[in-house]
């Protein structure tokens, strides 16, 4: 679950994604009824590598980013957002992690639910980090 409070953490302070999202990202499923735009951010695979010259693990997860929103233009926006805040990250400390590295993970899509009443941005991430300590 470390990749989604890493990259919460990194969207809950990014002015792009917040000036569309405001405060509501979610880790794994919005809260029903939530009103939108928001974000939910998922872990759909992870691996662990040993490390031969450094102390700990490092970690590698496959993160799926969702922004849903009322209007599909809007949806596209935010997931722009999402692609800016989350890309070029090299070797970063956030919040508890160390060593952070993010990758665009090749999946992009939109879709709509079947009453075209909330459409969806999608991307996926690799994260990659070590605990501090």
């Amino acid at each position: 679950m470390s990749s989604i409070i890493i990259a919460n953490y990194l969207l809950a302070r990014d002015a792009s994604v917040k000036a569309i999202a405001s405060n509501r990202i979610y880790p794994i499923q919005a809260p029903q009824g939530a009103t939108r735009p928001y974000i939910v951010t998922n872990k759909v695979g992870s691996k662990d590598h040993g490390l031969v010259n450094a102390p700990g693990k490092y970690y590698r997860e496959r993160l799926t980013v969702e922004c849903i929103t009322d209007e599909a233009l809007t949806s596209i926006k935010l997931g722009d957002a999402v692609m800016g805040c989350l890309s070029g990250i090299t070797k970063r400390s956030i919040a508890d992690f160390i060593d952070v590295d993010i990758r665009f993970a090749d999946v992009d899509f939109s879709d709509q639910n079947d009453t075209q009443t909330a459409f969806r941005d999608v991307k996926q991430f690799f994260i990659w980090w070590r605990a501090k300590g």
